[in-house]
């Protein structure tokens, strides 16, 4: 299995107007792909070749290979064919963002974390039902639950994110696109949510009873306020 010491591998910045949402590709000739993270955490890539290079632009109607498509890694699928590890720790966002980037923004979403509690008490409490259909996941039986850790995080390309950990090891995810959604698994601390690129973070809508169960809807602005 190839190491990152034994990979060729460039780094470029994106522009912020192309789709995916992303801030970093890294391009690795001799699986002759360039790879992203999605703004969920998900590892994407699209192949490259000698007349398939990519370049890009801040202006949106410059640059190239604006349209395509990039699919999602199938890392499981794969094995250990390849050293996604390796990929995935050059793309992680946590490496290469600024530690003021966002700063202001993360301050409000903590500042605001009352708000968020709220709207996890009014779920647990059995008054907001999920995407209008009955409640199966946060009912009478968890009126004990607590919030026991709570953490704001940046995910790049300007997609923020809010975290509760709940006292049975559940996460309660905010997102920016104003989706709110309790795992499905037990998790020891939101940092390992965060990072598992398999199961965590922008996996809930792969696993069992999902939609109508596990998912809401929040106005995230309301935690950006001032």
């Amino acid at each position: 299995m190839s190491k990152l010491s034994d990979l060729h591998i460039e780094q470029q910045e994106s522009g912020e107007s192309h789709s995916p949402i992303m801030q970093r590709i890294v391009i690795v000739e001799e699986y002759a792909s360039a790879y992203t993270l999605d703004e969920h955490g998900n590892l994407l890539f699209t192949p490259i070749g000698e007349y398939n290079q990519i370049y890009y632009s801040s202006d949106v109607h410059q640059g190239g290979n604006t349209y395509d498509d990039w699919d999602e890694v199938d890392i499981k699928l794969v094995g250990d064919e390849y050293d996604y590890d390796s990929i995935i720790d050059e793309l992680t966002p946590s490496r290469h963002i600024k530690p003021k980037a966002d700063k202001g923004a993360l301050h409000r979403l903590e500042s605001n974390k009352k708000k968020a509690i709220s709207f996890f008490e009014t779920i647990a409490h059995g008054e907001l039902e999920s995407n209008g259909t009955s409640n199966q996941v946060l009912n009478e039986s968890d009126l004990g639950l607590k919030v026991i850790d709570t953490e704001p995080y940046h995910s790049g390309g300007g997609c923020l994110h809010y975290f509760l950990h709940l006292s049975d090891k559940r996460i309660l995810s905010f997102h920016h696109t104003d989706d709110v959604e309790v795992s499905y698994d037990r998790w020891e601390s939101i940092s390992d949510y965060i990072n598992d690129h398999e199961d965590g973070m922008g996996r809930e809508d792969e696993k069992p009873n999902y939609v109508g169960s596990r998912q809401w809807r929040f106005p995230f602005e309301i935690l950006l306020m001032p």
